[in-house]
């Protein structure tokens, strides 16, 4: 065999370029159409194939002509991806429709069909819930995992405006998804069981649209349209309404209604009509809202017919003034007024003097001189000082046989300050006008309060000290007893014993007896601080109230207590009964007119429940009556400043008067909503309608061109933009129509979306 060396260089490796993949082959990849059918590749006709790809709650469609060899059945799954290097989704969803057909010969047979995205899956179960001032990101992520778990959270833009909004079972799933991106002014769609919400997609963006060759077709021509025919800078909503409960009369301040929950109670504006089936037409202003439901029962209420007997104790824990006394009666239900009040003084006083005189009887054995007349006084002793004695006028006479005496009848003093008592004698000369002959001086001293009988025999040599009957006994009583606490009527479980603070007038609670059978309560030496709750304002024992009635016409309503109304004034319920009352004096309402709206017109029993309404309250602006029954709804009014100063500005320069660039819409209307939801809504239609309208139809082959993104358009032959638009439309055909071809993406991109919504709103207003 021969050899010959090989020449390298004749072949030269780098001709031959080992490695080098030609561009028209990488041009061919990327513009590779996949179609697979329940994941396997498809045989499918090229011309025809149509793929719609739309923004928001429209779904994606295709239509395709399948000529494979297995026939194809509905909800298959069809995917069709450009790009076999890194596959780009154009369609993901199943057949919706399937035809049969044939072409030429009967068995040379063909499926026309129609598919549609996942849109029907995430439709399959419709939402409900309720959100206040909730982070559009939190509702849609609550959304999809309440009730389309199959579907991806992951294109939900984070941080997205808080919105209130409810959904309450009466749209589907995309529907209710469509409203929230509305109510922040963004967009949404579904592909491929991911989920979408934002405000701008900046993700994998379009190529601009300028004036590069080769980036739009002249097929269709670009063309741009501007539109004002839908410009708003200022709109108005009106959401949820309730109906008034009464004729309310032209100037009304406080407008009853059945329920004023979803108003905003700080205040805003509403508006009314004059009767239940009329249309609204006067816009108020109100401060506030008034909830209602609170109540109580007409009738003076229960509470104990007597006060607590009070007296003074010693000892300290109360201040030095006056203090009073209730009590009430407690029952499984609640708990009675207070009783009359009871009142006692405390501090420091002086004891009263002895005010009676003792018994004296002479008997045998003692050491008093014989023949002598004797007298006897009695004095009080405290911790501090002596009182006075009580004057004697009585003395006794000693014998021989009879020289000492038996002393009884000895005073007591009912002032509990007393510790004991001191006895003294003098001798007289005389029986009547007793005169002493000699000093009193002590002669006894008892170290009690309750001896009453003890014999004196002490020689007068021996007594003690000389009476000074000067009054220097103090006691300090800054205790109460309650040795008389009255029970309660049947029912009563516990009985509640209040006082006020020293010098004051509100009843606070003291001590709470824990049965109906105790007869007294525990003295008080309760410091004012350590007193507990406030004493009941209302009757809420059930206990019966007397018999009685408010008859009609009346201007007062007496009821068990005025705790649950409103003090300056409102609406309240009695039965079929609205009335209007303006103050409240003691537990009754009054004010209420005699006649006319809000007045009392048929008898009221006691023990009818009487409830305050909701109602709107600071109302200003209802220059007209409105009958009862008639709506009453939120309103909102939503004005974009720069824009109406934009446009000001372009009427001046036209010659449109009035130039303030002020351009209402229509009415937003949604009565689901509370006044911060539609708030979001109409601010979000301002957003979306506030410029003119831009609009731009173009054709290009861009793999990355797809609906919710956003294209810059710059082109200066036709003379377009600079502007930036989001895609809101897609039609993709020519499908691998030719090698290294990419589809053909015909769109339509705007400066806002037009909606199901405003379509039908325009169409209504052509038709008024």
């Amino acid at each position: 065999m021969p050899t010959q060396p090989a020449v390298l260089g004749t072949a030269r490796l780098g001709n031959f370029r080992l490695g080098y993949e030609p561009a028209s082959l990488v041009t061919l990849r990327i513009a590779h159409v996949s179609i697979l059918l329940a994941g396997v590749a498809a045989q499918v006709r090229i011309a025809g194939l149509t793929i719609h790809d739309l923004l928001n709650d429209a779904p994606n469609t295709a239509t395709l002509t399948i000529d494979d060899a297995t026939p194809p059945t509905v909800e298959q799954s069809l995917r069709i991806t450009v790009n076999s290097d890194t596959p780009r989704l154009l369609f993901a969803g199943n057949l919706q429709t399937v035809g049969l057909s044939y072409e030429g010969l009967p068995a040379q047979r063909v499926w026309p069909s129609t598919a549609i995205d996942t849109t029907a899956r995430a439709n399959r179960r419709r939402p409900f819930g309720t959100y206040v001032s909730v982070s559009a990101t939190t509702i849609a992520q609550a959304l999809v995992s309440g009730y389309a778990p199959a579907f991806s959270t992951t294109n939900i833009a984070a941080g997205l405006p808080a919105v209130s909004i409810i959904f309450d079972g009466t749209e589907d799933w995309i529907t209710a998804l469509a409203r929230l991106a509305k109510a922040i002014g963004g967009y949404c769609k579904v592909e491929d069981l991911d989920a979408y919400l934002f405000l701008t997609d900046t993700t994998d963006p379009p190529d601009a649209i300028n004036d590069t060759p080769g980036l739009f077709l002249n097929d269709p021509p670009i063309t741009m349209t501007r539109d004002v025919s839908q410009l708003r800078t200022r709109v108005y909503g009106k959401g949820h309404g309730e109906k008034t409960r009464a004729d309310v009369a032209a100037g009304e301040t406080k407008i009853p209604i059945a329920d004023a929950v979803m108003f905003n109670p700080a205040g805003g504006k509403a508006i009314v009509g004059t009767t239940p089936d009329g249309a609204q037409s006067q816009i108020v202003d109100y401060t506030g809202t008034m909830i209602g439901g609170g109540g109580s029962l007409v009738g003076p209420g229960v509470q104990p017919s007597t006060a607590p007997t009070v007296a003074l104790a010693n000892g300290a824990g109360l201040g030095t003034g006056v203090y009073q006394y209730a009590n009430t009666d407690v029952t499984a239900s609640g708990e009675t007024l207070p009783s009359p009040l009871a009142s006692i003084t405390t501090g420091t006083f002086t004891v009263a003097p002895p005010t009676t005189a003792l018994f004296k009887s002479p008997q045998l054995g003692g050491g008093l001189v014989v023949g002598k007349w004797y007298g006897y006084r009695v004095t009080y002793t405290t911790a501090v000082g002596e009182t006075e004695s009580f004057n004697e006028i009585n003395p006794g006479f000693t014998s021989a046989s009879n020289n000492a005496f038996a002393l009884s009848g000895i005073p007591i003093s009912a002032d509990p300050t007393v510790t004991g008592r001191k006895i003294y004698r003098s001798i007289g000369s005389i029986s009547s006008a007793f005169a002493a002959a000699g000093p009193w001086a002590l002669v006894a001293t008892i170290a009690d309060n309750t001896t009453t009988v003890i014999t004196d025999n002490l020689a007068d040599g021996s007594r003690g000290a000389a009476l000074t009957n000067i009054n220097t006994a103090t006691g300090v009583k800054n205790q109460v007893a309650i040795p008389v606490l009255p029970l309660g009527p049947t029912g009563t479980t516990a009985r509640k014993i209040y006082r006020t603070a020293v010098n004051g007038s509100q009843l606070k609670l003291q001590q709470t007896v824990s049965d109906n059978t105790t007869t007294s309560g525990v003295t008080d030496a309760t410091a004012d601080g350590s007193l507990g709750a406030n004493a009941p304002t209302a009757d809420t024992s059930l206990l019966p109230q007397p018999f009685g009635q408010v008859n009609a016409g009346t201007s007062a309503l007496v009821t068990a207590g005025v705790g649950a109304f409103a003090s300056g004034g409102g609406w309240v319920l009695v039965g079929s009964q609205v009335l209007r009352y303006t103050g409240i004096s003691g537990n009754s309402l009054t004010g209420i007119p005699t006649s006319g709206a809000g007045a009392i017109t048929t008898t009221i029993p006691y023990n009818s429940v009487v409830t305050q309404s909701p109602a709107l309250i600071g109302v200003t602006g209802l220059t007209l009556a409105a009958l009862n029954g008639t709506p009453v709804s939120i309103w909102v009014q939503r004005d974009d400043l720069a824009a109406q100063a934009t446009q000001a500005a372009v009427d001046a320069a036209n010659g449109v008067t009035p130039a303030d660039g002020i351009y209402e819409g229509p009415v937003i209307v949604d009565e689901r909503r509370g006044e911060a939801s539609l708030t979001a809504l109409c601010d979000a239609n301002l957003q979306l309608f506030s410029t003119p309208i831009v609009t731009v139809t173009y054709a290009t082959r861009d793999v990355k061109t797809k609906s919710g993104k956003t294209v810059h358009v710059a082109t200066t032959t036709p003379p377009i933009g600079p502007v930036d638009l989001v895609i809101q439309d897609v039609t993709i055909t020519e499908l691998g129509t030719a090698p290294g071809t990419a589809p053909k993406f015909t769109v339509t991109a705007s400066s806002t979306r037009f909606s199901l919504d405003d379509l039908l709103r325009k169409l209504l207003a052509a038709s008024a």
